[in-house]
């Protein structure tokens, strides 16, 4: 059956977002509107030219994102993606903009895990009682969710806006070098990273200041003690990783997002790529 495409004509005029504010908070959605049309203004028209939205955390995942989709998803490379470094504290205010102008969206965040005594101050995400302080996070789910309760989300749980958006971030990786029951959880992109491809910091490949002992307990506790560190460059690290000869993983969290995404955009990359080049 051939497959017709048709185009909907809509007036941004039109648009009015949601307040995004917690219960407790006052509203803001003439904040929302402000930030979109400033943001939108300055870095991504064409968003509204866009197959699907991408929405990342930091220049780390930014960079490397076209290598990962090649990697795990290279069906996405015919589709028209906009990426978008906004951040967990930001990402959740495009809900009612993407849902408004009709694509689909992949939400690639970090658990930011903090202390659940002092919301001040990080820890790793393998504390007992651990919060989160993404506010992306808390809008989806619940203002008060715990790290564990983001650990046992299931994938149906991370599908939301109508099946429309797919929120993925870190969970607990078996990691290479130690016992099965010896999981790693990263609160960041990078720390997630450097436990899914443990061998090549391990090896040196990669230039960090980690050495591996393999003691379980003391490489958690470096790992995480480097990422965290204000002489941690988020930005040199991902390069380091983009000009890197030997292959390395995917992290998990974003594999599993990359692949909703593909599939999402199954009818619309079968008729794209079966299209004859004029």
């Amino acid at each position: 059956m051939k497959t017709l495409h048709a185009s909907t004509v809509i007036s941004l005029q039109d648009f009015q977002p949601k307040n995004t504010s917690d219960q407790e908070g006052e509203d803001n959605r003439s904040e929302t509107l402000k930030f979109l049309k400033q943001y939108l203004k300055l870095t991504h028209c064409d968003l509204f030219f866009a197959d699907a939205a991408v929405l990342v955390e930091g220049i780390a995942e930014k960079l490397l994102l076209p290598k990962m989709i090649e990697k795990e998803a290279k069906e996405l490379e015919f589709c028209y993606l906009t990426v978008l470094e906004v951040g967990g504290a930001y990402a959740h205010r495009f809900a009612d903009l993407f849902k408004f102008i009709g694509i689909p969206y992949l939400i690639i965040t970090d658990c930011d895990s903090i202390d659940p005594n002092d919301s001040r101050k990080s820890c790793r995400a393998d504390t007992p009682g651990a919060k989160t302080s993404n506010a992306c996070l808390k809008f989806f789910y619940d203002k008060n969710i715990t790290v564990e309760q983001l650990k046992n989300k299931k994938d149906a749980d991370q599908i939301l806006a109508d099946s429309c958006c797919y929120l993925t971030f870190q969970k607990p990786v078996t990691v290479d070098g130690y016992q099965v029951n010896e999981k790693m959880h990263g609160r960041t992109f990078e720390e997630a990273f450097i436990y899914e491809n443990l061998t090549l910091f391990k090896d040196g490949k990669v230039t960090t200041s980690i050495t591996v002992e393999g003691d379980y307990d003391k490489d958690y506790e470096q790992i995480y003690n480097l990422v965290k560190s204000a002489n941690f460059k988020k930005a040199e690290f991902a390069l380091d990783i983009v000009f890197l000869e030997e292959d390395w993983e995917v992290p998990h969290y974003i594999k599993v997002g990359l692949n909703w995404l593909k599939s999402k955009m199954g009818n619309q990359l079968e008729t794209i790529q079966e299209a004859p080049i004029s």
